[in-house]
């Protein structure tokens, strides 16, 4: 990226504050209590979620993403970017602070300062973990459908599911587990 004279472009980066892994091995141990589930979901265009503030960023945009009635009327368009986007080295803090923001509106709080992007619902008795667009949730069986519709009314999501990967790691419920046991000790041997 260059600015206005050609020199490299320079950025305040907001740094954005993954979660850790102990983070995720507690949110595994919430979610195999008795009568708790863990749930992975995933949100559509997490940065593009939120506005890009701060420095000014514009971008030549490609000619294939003009709408029809630019085409011959224009040539080398250069656009202001207002959307988080991935890549930006805003992008992710923008991202984070937005997630977060919706988050805490549905009556969760953060568990500490130094447990980056990890959550706990008083009422519901929920914890959830946020990746980027990966959620994270461990909470009672019966409470998980309305979680999950909580968060959906304010991030724009795909529908939940028990196994993900998260942090490099597949996660497996141990019904899913069970299943392929089961499959295995029903295969004939060759």
């Amino acid at each position: 990226v260059w600015d206005e004279y050609f020199s490299w472009g320079e950025f305040a980066e907001l740094s954005s504050n993954p979660p850790s892994v102990e983070a995720s091995r507690i949110v595994d141990a919430i979610g195999s209590l008795d009568d708790t589930r863990l749930k992975h979901g995933d949100a559509n265009g997490a940065y593009t979620q939120s506005y890009l503030f701060g420095t000014d960023t514009w971008v030549s945009l490609p000619e294939s993403r003009w709408p029809k009635h630019w085409k011959g009327n224009y040539n080398n368009l250069i656009v202001p970017v207002i959307l988080a986007l991935y890549g930006h080295p805003d992008a992710g803090g923008r991202g984070e602070a937005h997630c977060e923001g919706k988050i805490l509106g549905l009556g969760f709080v953060k568990i500490a300062d130094e447990w980056k992007r990890l959550y706990w619902h008083p009422q519901k008795r929920a914890v959830l973990l946020v990746y980027v667009d990966h959620f994270r949730l461990a909470a009672r069986r019966e409470r998980q459908d309305e979680l999950w519709k909580a968060l959906r009314s304010v991030i724009d999501m795909g529908e939940e599911s028990e196994g993900a990967r998260f942090l490099g790691v597949d996660h497996e419920t141990a019904e899913a587990e069970a299943k392929d046991a089961y499959f295995f000790l029903r295969q004939k041997p060759e």
